[in-house]
C-alpha cells in the first residue's frame, strides 16, 4: 500500500472529523502545555497547542508563552474558534515565535513530539491562522476553508445578518492574513472552500510558506553571511578528496550560518518577551493574568 494512499486516506478521516467539530462541547478545549518527545517522552522546548481551539485558550497560551518564552510553537489541531486564533497568532508575532505543524512523514513526527490523539496531527482550520503567524514556519500538513458562524448562532439572525456576518468574518480573516503575508491565491483558495470542507495546501504551497517569513529572512541574510566565519582552509584530511573537503567545509559554513540566525532570534524573542511583560506591568495585565491561572490551576 502506497505513502499517497495512506496519506489520502488519513485526510478524508480528518475532513470528516473537522466537519464533527462544529458540534463539539466547548469545554473540550485544547490542551496547551510544554511538548515531551515522542520517542522517551523527554522535555521539549516550547508550547504545543494539541486539539479544538475555544475561548479561553488565548489566556492558557499567554500565560505559558511569557512564563516560559514558549519557542516553537508546536500545533496539533483540526480548528476551533477563529477569533481566539487570531488572538494566539498575533501574540505568536509579536513575540516573534516559530510555528511547527504537523509532518507528513508520520513516523518523523511521532519521534519529535508526543501527540495524545493521533486524530489532532494537523493544522487546519482555525489553526492556520496561528501557523500563518509564525516567523519561522515549519510542518507540511496544513487545511483551510472559508471562516465560519456557528450553528447555533446561525440559528438566531436572519438570512441577510447571517450574509453580513459571513462577509464580515472571511473580511477580517482575509485582512489577518495579508498582515501575516500570505499570498493573496492561498487566501482566495480559502474563502472559496466550503465550511463543511478542507482544502489541503499542496507541496508547492508549503514549499513557499516554510521558513522564515521573506523580511526576517533578508535581515537575518544580511547578518549572518553565509561562510565569512569558516576557515578558508581546509581542514586536514589526507585521505579526503577535493570534493570531500569541500562537502565538509560546507557543512561547517552551514552550521554556523544556523547558529548565528538561531542566536540572533533568540535575542530578538527575549527582547520582545520582556517589552511585553514590562507593559503587562505597567497596566496591571500581569497581575491579572498570575491571577487567573492561579484560578484555573485550582480547578
Amino acid at each position: 500500500m502506497s505513502i499517497t494512499y495512506l496519506m489520502g486516506s488519513f485526510r478524508v478521516a480528518v475532513t470528516l472529523l473537522l466537519v464533527c467539530i462544529i458540534g463539539l462541547d466547548m469545554a473540550r478545549a485544547a490542551e496547551i502545555s510544554s511538548p515531551e518527545t515522542g520517542l522517551n517522552r523527554r522535555p521539549l522546548s516550547g508550547i504545543l497547542i494539541e486539539g479544538p481551539i475555544v475561548k479561553g485558550d488565548f489566556e492558557k497560551f499567554e500565560y505559558l508563552a511569557l512564563a516560559s518564552g514558549g519557542d516553537p510553537v508546536w500545533l496539533a489541531s483540526p480548528g476551533g474558534d477563529l477569533f481566539e486564533a487570531m488572538r494566539i497568532g498575533a501574540l505568536v508575532r509579536r513575540m516573534k515565535l516559530s510555528v511547527w505543524a504537523p509532518d507528513d512523514n508520520r513516523e518523523a513526527w511521532s519521534v519529535m513530539i508526543h501527540v495524545n490523539d493521533p486524530r489532532n496531527n494537523v493544522c487546519a482550520s482555525a489553526c492556520f491562522f496561528i501557523y500563518a503567524a509564525g516567523v519561522q514556519r515549519r510542518g507540511d500538513t496544513i487545511g483551510i476553508h472559508r471562516p465560519r458562524i456557528t450553528e447555533e448562532n446561525l440559528r438566531s439572525i436572519s438570512m441577510d445578518q447571517a450574509a453580513s456576518g459571513l462577509l464580515s468574518a472571511s473580511e477580517v480573516a482575509s485582512d489577518y492574513l495579508r498582515n501575516m503575508g500570505i499570498p493573496h491565491s492561498i487566501i482566495e483558495r480559502m474563502n472559496s472552500t466550503n465550511p463543511n470542507d478542507i482544502q489541503w495546501l499542496g507541496e508547492e504551497d508549503v514549499e513557499s510558506l516554510s521558513g522564515y517569513i521573506p523580511e526576517y529572512q533578508d535581515w537575518l541574510d544580511a547578518k549572518c553571511p553565509w561562510g565569512i566565519n569558516v576557515p578558508a582552509a581546509p581542514e586536514r584530511c589526507e585521505d579526503c578528496s577535493p570534493n570531500e573537503l569541500l562537502s565538509r567545509w560546507r557543512e561547517r559554513a552551514d552550521a554556523e550560518n544556523f547558529e548565528c540566525k538561531r542566536a540572533l532570534m533568540d535575542t530578538e524573542r527575549e527582547a520582545a518577551r520582556h517589552e511585553i511583560l514590562d507593559e503587562y506591568v505597567k497596566n496591571g495585565r500581569l497581575k491579572e493574568m498570575v491571577e487567573d491561572q492561579r484560578t484555573r490551576d485550582a480547578n
